[in-house]
């Protein structure tokens, strides 16, 4: 994590100081953290797909896909 935040701060400069803000809270988050987001994202959104093709840049989601998933 420490490694993917740094690059979002060298690649998005303009947010770095967001990003810091919330690093702790990315670094720490505690599995049913990340549960409870997944289930809200899903109840507003109906996928993380659909989610991601409203707020967020496509490149930027499929790397953090390879960064953070494994391969099943």
């Amino acid at each position: 994590m420490n490694e993917l935040l740094a690059r979002l701060k060298a690649e998005h400069a303009e947010v770095a100081d967001v990003v810091e803000r919330f690093a702790p809270a990315v670094i720490h988050a505690a599995p049913e953290t990340m549960e409870q987001f997944l289930s809200e994202v899903r109840a507003e959104h109906a996928s993380y797909g659909a989610h991601e093709a409203i707020h967020a840049a496509p490149e930027t989601m499929e790397r953090l896909r390879s960064d953070l998933l494994e391969a099943v």
